[in-house]
């Protein structure tokens, strides 16, 4: 997409989509957006910026360097990548982190982690509001 436009730049793309978001949460069309994944190298750049439009429209942010991989979105394009979560209310989070700790145990069980994406990405779909 950013090769046909030469002016383009992505850090305040994500920014946009991540305020939009953020509208979505604050306005509860949302109980749990997610940003596009950020390049760790560009998160320094972003992280301030994305607090301060967050904190605009009362959303909390969390942003996961490891971010659960799933059918969403595989371990190999997570690589090297953070995903802000957006929400307001904490249980959006804890329910998240549950889900991390839930395809640990099942990746220590010896499923692969094909296995472990299909388990887990139905609850995790259901947190934004994704349709299954």
């Amino acid at each position: 997409m950013t090769s046909s436009y030469k002016a383009f730049d992505l850090l305040s793309f994500q920014l946009g989509m991540a305020a939009a978001f953020c509208e979505m949460v604050q306005q509860g069309v949302k109980k749990l957006a997610l940003s596009p994944p950020i390049d760790q190298k560009d998160l320094p750049q972003l992280e301030k910026a994305l607090y301060e439009v967050a904190g605009h429209y009362g959303v909390s942010v969390w942003i996961d360097s490891a971010f659960l991989p799933s059918q969403l979105a595989r371990e190999e394009d997570l690589e090297g990548k953070a995903v802000a979560l957006l929400y307001r209310d904490e249980q959006m989070l804890t329910a998240y982190r549950q889900l991390k700790e839930q395809r640990q145990q099942l990746k220590d069980q010896g499923l692969s982690p094909a296995q472990c994406d299909a388990a887990i990405t139905p609850a995790l779909r259901d947190l934004p509001g994704y349709p299954r």
